[in-house]
C-alpha cells in the first residue's frame, strides 16, 4: 500500500471556516448573554455543553474529534466528542490542557529558537550514524550528513520542523515567514488539525533511510517532471492557515514550455514525476535517500517535494509549487547530490 509522504500533506488549518459567537469563560463556553448552549432548543455549530462536557459541532451538526483550532488556542476532542482537560495520553504521548481546554505549548515564529535551544555538540553529531535520531542537552536532532537536519522536513513518511540550532519542535505552535502556523505534537510530528481546502506544509527536504545498499549514488529521470499533474487557482493567502485555493481542471492558468513553468500568484501547482534510480547492478538494491529542493527567491515561489513510498521505498517524487508574487526564480532539486533545475516565471 502506497503511502503519502508529503508535501501537501497533512493539512494543517483552522478550525472552522464558519466563526461562532461562544467564547472561553470560567472553565466553559457562553454566548454572550451567558445562556449556555444546553438551554437551547436545537444544537448550534461550534461549542455545546452537555452533562458538565464541552463538545464541538462542525457544520453537519455532528461531534467533531481530533483535533482542533479555535481563535488562537489548539484543543483535543476525544473519542466521544467531549473536550479533553489537564493531562490526556494521545497516540501514545502525553499532552497537557489547562482548564479551559486550550493545549499549553510554546509558539515560536520564523527563525526563533526553541527556550533552551542549544546546538548539538560535533563530538555527538560525529559518533551518530548518518540518517539517525539522537538526544543531547535534552533536546532531539536528526543528523543529516556532516550535520543536523534544520527547517521542515519529512522522515520516513512524516513531518517534522527543527529550529536553527537543528532542535525538533515538540508542542510547538510554529507560524512560518508567509504567515502559515502549524501543530507539532510531543512526538514532533506534524499533527492534522480540523478544517478544509487549505493548503498545508510543503517540506523543502525529503529523508527516506531504508536503504539496502552502501551505494548513494542514483539516476534521475526528469522528462515527465514538466507536466502539470495538479493546478489549484484563485487561491487566497490566509494568515495563519495555508494557501485556500479552489481547483481548476481546465490548467489554463499555468503552463510550461521546456523546462520553465507560467503560472501567477496564489497558485499551487504539482509537477510530474521524477523518477529515482539507484546505480548498482542489481537493480533491486535502493540506497537511502536525502531530497533536499531549494528557489533563489522563496519570496515569489517556494518549491517544496511531494513523494510516496512503497513498503518503505521511494515510489514517486513531484515537485510542489507555491507561487506568491510577480518575479523570476530557478529550483534545484537534489537528490544524494545529483541534481535536476528548472525555471519559474510568476506573472502578474
Amino acid at each position: 500500500m502506497i503511502k503519502k509522504v508529503t508535501a501537501a500533506l497533512y493539512i494543517v488549518a483552522t478550525l472552522i471556516m464558519v466563526r461562532t459567537i461562544w467564547g472561553l469563560v470560567n472553565l466553559g463556553h457562553s454566548d454572550a448573554t451567558s445562556v449556555t448552549m444546553t438551554e437551547k432548543s436545537q444544537p448550534v455549530t461550534g461549542w455545546n455543553q452537555k452533562d458538565n462536557k464541552w463538545y464541538y459541532l462542525g457544520s453537519d451538526r455532528k461531534r467533531v474529534t481530533g483535533w482542533i483550532r479555535d481563535g488562537e488556542k489548539y484543543y483535543y476532542l476525544k473519542d466521544d466528542g467531549s473536550m479533553a482537560v489537564g493531562k490526556v495520553e494521545i497516540n501514545n504521548s502525553t499532552y497537557e490542557f489547562d482548564q479551559s481546554g486550550a493545549l499549553l505549548c510554546n509558539y515560536i515564529k520564523g527563525d526563533e529558537l526553541l527556550p533552551n535551544s542549544i546546538l548539538p555538540s560535533r563530538e555527538k553529531v560525529e559518533e551518530t550514524a548518518k540518517y539517525n535520531w539522537f538526544d543531547e542537552n535534552g533536546n532531539t536532532y536528526f543528523r543529516v550528513g556532516k550535520s543536523v537536519a534544520v527547517g521542515s522536513w519529512n522522515i520516513d513518511g512524516d513531518s517534522y520542523c527543527f529550529d536553527k540550532n537543528g532542535v525538533m519542535l515538540k508542542c510547538v505552535v510554529f507560524t512560518s515567514t508567509y504567515g502559515v502556523e502549524y501543530l507539532y505534537g510531543s512526538d514532533g510530528k506534524c499533527i492534522q488539525v480540523y478544517g478544509n481546502e487549505l493548503m498545508n506544509e510543503v517540506p523543502s527536504g525529503v529523508m527516506i533511510t531504508k536503504s539496502d545498499t552502501d551505494n548513494q549514488k542514483v539516476l534521475l529521470d526528469d522528462s515527465n517532471m514538466m507536466e502539470i499533474s495538479q493546478l489549484s487557482s484563485n487561491g487566497e493567502i490566509v494568515k495563519g492557515k495555508g494557501i485556500k485555493a479552489t481547483k481548476d481542471k481546465t490548467k489554463m492558468q499555468a503552463e510550461t514550455k521546456g523546462k520553465t513553468l507560467y503560472c501567477n500568484p496564489k497558485q499551487i501547482i504539482q509537477l510530474g514525476n521524477i523518477k529515482v534510480s539507484g546505480t548498482d547492478t542489481n537493480n533491486s538494491s535502493f540506497p537511502s535517500l536525502v531530497i533536499v529542493s531549494k528557489s533563489t527567491d522563496d519570496s515569489i515561489a517556494f518549491a517544496g517535494v511531494e513523494s510516496s513510498l512503497k513498503d518503505g521505498y521511494l515510489s514517486e517524487l513531484h515537485p510542489i509549487i507555491l507561487a506568491y508574487k510577480p518575479g523570476n526564480t530557478t529550483v534545484t532539486i537534489d537528490v544524494n547530490g545529483t541534481q535536476t533545475t528548472f525555471d519559474i516565471v510568476v506573472g502578474q
